[in-house]
């Protein structure tokens, strides 16, 4: 009976740590793009992304600006472009919500030397 007790409260320790992520990677105009996102989000809840920019020979590249743009590609929705902080070198993150559970696409948007650069990034939302 003791040994229940001892392991719950572990267990729901564990539960409320950082979620799990992974990276998935574009190559846009030269450049890589990688985002580090929820492996798998949940509506309503929030989040960090973040996204690393580098060249050809695997350098950061600094961007004059960067937004993330959050879509549903099947549903029109309001306007969710948080503006990213610059983490150091070649390196952006926002923290937002997914409003709904569904499809979604974030593009991060880096403004580069006058020129946009985009890569998309699509994935499934889960229900609350």
């Amino acid at each position: 009976m003791l040994l229940a007790f001892t392991i719950l409260p572990v267990m729901g320790l564990v539960a409320c740590g950082p979620a799990a992520t992974i990276s998935e990677q574009r190559a846009v105009d030269g450049l890589t793009i990688a985002l580090e996102r929820p492996a798998q989000p949940v509506a309503l809840r929030e989040y960090a992304f973040t996204a690393t920019i580098t060249d050809a020979a695997d350098r950061p590249v600094d961007a004059g600006s960067v937004y993330f743009d959050f879509t549903m590609p099947q549903m029109v929705m309001g306007v969710n472009q948080p503006i990213a902080d610059r983490l150091g070198p070649g390196r952006y993150r926002v923290r937002t919500l997914y409003s709904m559970e569904g499809d979604w696409r974030v593009t991060v948007v880096a403004t580069i030397e006058g020129r946009e650069v985009r890569a998309q990034f699509d994935h499934a939302v889960l229900p609350p």
